[in-house]
């Protein structure tokens, strides 16, 4: 069950249903720092890059850039966040 619910394809699929669907209570911008930064690139090395389901990644990363710019950081948060599900169920 655990593989499934972090599969990448259903994994990315819920994180677009939740940036289409969740209404920050925020309007500003959130702080760009270093530690932003070097996560961001991070991301893209190993999700975009090493991930065997980097597809899924990539289109994630646009849509948050393009679509929902003001949610982009949460969608790679959550892009983030998926990747370490997947690396624990792996170990379970």
């Amino acid at each position: 069950m655990l593989e499934t619910i972090y599969s990448q394809k259903e994994y990315y699929q819920r994180v677009k249903t939740f940036l289409k669907e969740y209404q920050s209570p925020f309007k500003g911008h959130s702080k760009l720092t270093y530690r932003n930064i070097k996560a961001l690139f991070k991301s893209l090395w190993i999700l975009g890059v090493m991930e065997s389901g980097k597809r899924y990644y990539w289109k994630l990363f646009f849509l948050g850039l393009f679509r929902y710019p003001q949610k982009f950081p949460l969608a790679i948060t959550l892009a983030i966040y998926g990747f370490h599900f997947r690396k624990v169920v792996k170990t379970v």
